[in-house]
Parts: structure tokens; C-alpha cells; sequence
């Protein structure tokens, strides 16, 4: 090539270059920029779906009416499967039992599916509706009552009570008597179905377990692996108390879903600038999704969605900023 042709070829390159230089930096500006400034991305909603439950103990819904349940009743009170007045499927239990009635029971009956060893994952849950007291000058409560035992040799009492009271407090009787360990959780009329959880391998539940061993029977032990607990039989015990209950049982609590909507102010994909996700400072897996305008990000929660529970989200950018979202479960299970 001859002198000519080659300063031709480097004019040429050098307009290439000229024309190529300011279309990157339109295309960094427009595409890329927008990832990392301030208000580029942002979390613009976060939806938390309740956890799926997958029941252990058979009928749950009594919509086999009382098969693996033994109702028994008093001489006036009442107790019966009722269909029409349901929190799931069309049957019910209904209570109406007096004050002082020692009796009147609904205990599970099932002996196939029952003892099973704890895990972190199991609650026992019911739905209530409570219509009040029958008589109105006594205390009103329903106690469900768990046994649990530590590797077959000691059985320990658990005593959920539902009260309608002010004699009862609200608080975890974390200090046990020699009928049990009480968890209170007040209770009133006119709210309709309320659904209430109890995990039941927590690290709280372990160490109340621990304190009713070394309480009742001397035995000390630091043990707090859940597979060591078994849960023996439930029943509940009503006293002047009008109620129905429904989805009563024993459940392993799947991870809840929480799903995040990122917006962006470009196409690019925000997980670019995105390296981590966390929940209530705990790090969390998550699952990413493409969209023009807005990124999905699906979170699995090993957390019960119950309501008053609190999630501040947080995303973590590569540009060491930090995307915040504060969400507060309004309605759901209650925890016990």
C-alpha cells in the first residue's frame, strides 16, 4: 500500500473512532448511568405471601366430621360438629360450655399420626371464633393442652390459654407449676375467625421445655436439638366459653414468599448492580426475574407471617448504597 492509501486509511480509522467514541458515551449514559446514581433502581413495593401449611394430624377442617377426634360434653354444655359457620370448608366445631365445666373436651384421637418428633418447621395452629361467655360475671377461657416428651422418658405439659379475663395477663408463663408451663394469649368477641400459631421447636419453646424438666423432675439438660422433643396428644379444654374452632392441628409452617418489585430507570438488568438481599438483617437467597422496566425478586422467608410481624428489606448495591423497604404484616395468624 502505498503512502497515500495508508494516511487515507488512518483518516478513516480515526473517524470511526470519532463517531464510535460519543455513541458509547450516549449509551453509558443512557443504559448504564442510570444503574448506579441515586434513585436508579429502587425497591418500589414488597408483597409478602402466608405460608403454606402441610397438616400431620389428620381432619383437621372436621369435614370427616369427628373421625381422629373424641368430643366429649358435660350434662348441659354443648359440643358438636356444625356445618354453615366455617373458617375453611363448610364444618365446624362448636362450643357452648359453662364455668367450672371440667369435662367438656376436644381431643385429638389419632394414634398413627401421632407422637412425632419436633422440627423447626411444626406449629400447632387453630382457628377460633369467639362469641363470648355464658355466664357474663366469670372468667371465659379455652385451654389447649400439649403434651410433649424429651426422648420418651419425661412428658411435658404445655398449656395454651385463650382467655376472655383479666385475671389471665398476656404474658408467657416462662416460670412452670407442676400442671404445666402457661402461654396466655387474651382473647374477645366480635372479631370473627382469627387464626393462631404456636412454633413449637423454637429456641424459646426448647428452653421452656428445659425449665420444666429441671422444675419437675430434677433433670438438668442444655440438649436443644427439636428432634429430641416429641409431641405426645393435644386436646382443649373450654370453660364458659361460646366458640367455634376449625383447622385444628398439628402443621409443618413452609417458608413464607416475599416478592420485591425493583424499578430501574433503564432496560439493563438491575441485578447488574444488585449483589445481595437481606431480611431483617439476616442474609436471604432469592430467585431474579427480567422485566423492561421493573425487576422481580422472589425472597423464601423461613420466618411465620403472623400479624404485628415486622420486615425491614434491605438490598445491598455494588456501589456499597443500600435500597430499603419496611413492611408490617396487618392481618394473618396470630402468634401465640
Amino acid at each position: 500500500m502505498s503512502m497515500t492509501g495508508r494516511l487515507r486509511s488512518v483518516k478513516v480509522g480515526r473517524r470511526a473512532l470519532m463517531v464510535a467514541l460519543p455513541i458509547a458515551l450516549i449509551l453509558l449514559l443512557v443504559f448504564v448511568l442510570p444503574l448506579s446514581v441515586p434513585g436508579g433502581i429502587s425497591v418500589s413495593s414488597a408483597t409478602l405471601y402466608s405460608n403454606a401449611v402441610v397438616p400431620l394430624t389428620a381432619n383437621p377442617s372436621f369435614e370427616q366430621g369427628t373421625n381422629s377426634w373424641l368430643l366429649q360434653k358435660g350434662s348441659a354444655p354443648s359440643i358438636t360438629i356444625t356445618s354453615g359457620n366455617a373458617l375453611s370448608g363448610s364444618h365446624a366445631v362448636f362450643i357452648s360450655a359453662a364455668a367450672g365445666d371440667n369435662v367438656t373436651s376436644l381431643k385429638y384421637n389419632n394414634g398413627s399420626t401421632l407422637p412425632v418428633n419436633l422440627n423447626t418447621s411444626m406449629v400447632f395452629s387453630l382457628g377460633m371464633k369467639y362469641e363470648g361467655k355464658v355466664n357474663a360475671t366469670q372468667p371465659s377461657f379455652l385451654d389447649a393442652v400439649l403434651t410433649v416428651s424429651y426422648q420418651n422418658l419425661y412428658n411435658i405439659t404445655v398449656i395454651v390459654v385463650f382467655a376472655n379475663s383479666s385475671v389471665y395477663g398476656n404474658q408467657t408463663g416462662i416460670v412452670p407449676t407442676v400442671d404445666g408451663t402457661s402461654l396466655v394469649k387474651q382473647i374477645s368477641p366480635g372479631g370473627g375467625w382469627q387464626t393462631y400459631v404456636l412454633q413449637l421447636a423454637t429456641q424459646r419453646m426448647i428452653t421452656i421445655y428445659q425449665k420444666f424438666l429441671a422444675f419437675k423432675y430434677g433433670y438438668t439438660t442444655t440438649d436443644s436439638n427439636p428432634s429430641h422433643y416429641l409431641l405426645e396428644s393435644f386436646y382443649i379444654h373450654p370453660s364458659n366459653a361460646i366458640c367455634y374452632l376449625d383447622d385444628v392441628g398439628i402443621y409443618n409452617m413452609m417458608p413464607a414468599r416475599l416478592v420485591l418489585t425493583v424499578s430501574k430507570l433503564t432496560p439493563l438488568p438491575s441485578d447488574m448492580m444488585i449483589r445481595a438481599i437481606s431480611v431483617n438483617g439476616s442474609s436471604a437467597a432469592y430467585s431474579y426475574s427480567y422485566g423492561t422496566s421493573t425487576d422481580t425478586y422472589t425472597v423464601w422467608l423461613n420466618m411465620p407471617v403472623v400479624v404485628g410481624s415486622s420486615y425491614d428489606i434491605r438490598a445491598a448495591t455494588m456501589t456499597g448504597s443500600s435500597l430499603g423497604y419496611d413492611l408490617v404484616v396487618q392481618k394473618g395468624p396470630a402468634s401465640i
